[in-house]
């Protein structure tokens, strides 16, 4: 099992779905749509671009960690754009925050962390032991700090009339802890795909 960390920003927009998800107006008026049609803000999920990025060949946890990736052309790091905090996110905006969002789901895809499911007791009724393991390998917080650290996040240029700030202040987050404490959507890496995992697993 393997997580995925975000990150979100308030944004100068009434096109996210904040604006129907935060208005009971427009959310009553979007749902009756829905029922009606299946056309409106609710068939979409919010998610609008996806890219992929590899870490530098020179980056400094080569020295220490074998590429996990598939090879030259794998991405390491896969960047989610949604414009809802609501769409990807899995902890609820704070209550008396009232905006609208650009979020970007961040996913290490070549993580090294791995979790556990095993059985409890015989008794096949018992609920599993799942040990999660999140972002337990250095190779993982690297991949996921240079992803926050790409420039998408701050390109000055390109954002400087959508991008208003982040969501929670970055410059405070001073542990890997904070920096990887929410993740998008669901684990996953239960197990990795080829003879030999599936043997193990």
């Amino acid at each position: 099992m393997s997580d995925h960390p975000g990150i979100a920003w308030t944004a100068n927009s009434t096109q996210t779905l904040e604006s129907v998800t935060q208005n009971a107006t427009a959310f009553n008026e979007a749902y009756e749509q829905w029922n009606r049609s299946h056309t409106g803000p609710f068939v979409d999920l919010g998610t609008t671009d996806i890219g992929w990025f590899r870490l530098d060949p020179d980056s400094p946890i080569f020295e220490n960690f074998t590429d996990p990736s598939a090879g030259p052309d794998t991405a390491h790091i896969e960047l989610v754009f949604s414009v809802s905090w609501d769409s990807l996110a899995t902890a609820p905006l704070p209550s008396h925050q009232a905006i609208l969002c650009l979020y970007i789901g961040l996913t290490v895809v070549t993580l090294v962390s791995r979790g556990s499911v095993t059985l409890q007791s015989s008794n096949s009724l018992d609920p599993p032991l799942i040990g999660p393991s999140y972002m337990t390998s250095e190779f993982d917080l690297f991949a996921a700090g240079e992803g926050h650290a790409r420039k998408i996040f701050t390109a000055p240029v390109q954002w400087s009339d959508y991008i208003i700030a982040p969501l929670v202040d970055l410059a405070n987050f001073t542990t890997d802890a904070q920096h990887h404490g929410e993740h998008v959507a669901h684990c996953w890496h239960c197990c990795d795909v080829g003879v030999e995992c599936h043997m193990e697993s």
